[in-house]
């Protein structure tokens, strides 16, 4: 069991919530106020196209992009369908959405008709059973928000703008692809279009298991703060036993375990790279704060 602190605040058009466990930043969500990701939101749209056997349609909304569904049932042309906005994609690329049945009063308008959960709702929904959490707001319409939804969490008003001194440095670390580790190591972080690639330095550690154990640990929290996603190879240093191969893998198992979005590990390969790929949770940070 953990006791969270979720600090909740707006800088600019951007607004944060960083989730702490003590003074260790566990997780964070960023989101523009202005134009915020819909990854989440409820909408309802037309079906304008289907595949072969009818079961996977493209639906239009009104929004930016079309939305990518699959279903157990077929589907036609026109049908209107009431969907849940799972990912929003690249540019250009139809975004992914599962089907929503059996809404009551769900209305006949197309487009959107339930808005995305703002960062700290998407805090709170990703809270690990057993775990408690206190939060603090900055900004008194994140707070009012708070009292309006019902949630029953220990909950504070600063009322003061950014709350947690660390949280700039600690974002404006994130943004470089650059993150040292002891003895010298570091971790170089290049996201690409086709996957992220994490390359370990070994730096002057003549240890190669145990600066890895360390690269992937971090590797992990890296990930999850900078959201990133898709294809993940993580190019370790290499190691001539079988057992510090299991060690380096178990490793990143074992702390990935609770991640969110949901990340799967294919083991470390011949070339020494640890496969992984990582479930979309919206835009990755540096999207966000750079946008």
């Amino acid at each position: 069991m953990s006791n969270l602190v979720i600090t909740c605040d707006r800088k600019g058009d951007v607004i944060r919530a960083a989730v702490w466990q003590g003074r260790a930043l566990v997780d964070l969500y960023v989101g523009r106020i202005a134009v915020p990701d819909l990854s989440g939101a409820m909408v309802r749209g037309k079906v304008v196209r289907t595949l072969v056997g009818q079961k996977t349609a493209w639906v239009e909304a009104g929004l930016a992009e079309k939305i990518f569904v699959q279903s157990k049932k077929a589907l036609k042309t026109g049908e209107v369908l009431t969907l849940r906005i799972q990912t929003t994609m690249d540019e250009g690329k139809a975004w992914v959405g599962e089907m929503v049945e059996n809404l009551p009063d769900a209305p006949a308008a197309l487009g959107l008709i339930e808005p995305p959960p703002s960062p700290w709702q998407r805090a709170l929904m990703n809270i690990q059973k057993g775990d408690k959490a206190s939060l603090l707001f900055g900004a008194k319409e994140d707070f009012d928000l708070y009292q309006k939804s019902g949630a029953e969490f220990s909950v504070l008003y600063e009322g003061k703008g950014p709350v947690h001194a660390q949280l700039d440095e600690i974002i404006s670390g994130l943004q470089s692809p650059n993150v040292p580790l002891p003895s010298g190591a570091s971790l170089i972080i290049q996201p690409t279009a086709a996957l992220v690639a994490i390359d370990v330095n070994g730096g002057a550690s003549s240890n190669p298991t145990a600066t890895n154990l360390i690269a992937v640990r971090e590797a992990a929290r890296q990930i999850r703060l900078r959201n990133l996603s898709g294809i993940i190879v993580i190019d370790c240093l290499k190691m001539a036993a079988r057992a510090d191969v299991s060690k380096v893998v178990n490793a990143f198992e074992r702390v990935v375990a609770d991640d969110p979005a949901g990340l799967a590990c294919f083991g470390l390969n011949k070339l020494g790279l640890l496969e992984a790929t990582r479930t979309r949770r919206g835009p990755p940070l540096v999207a966000v704060i750079g946008a």
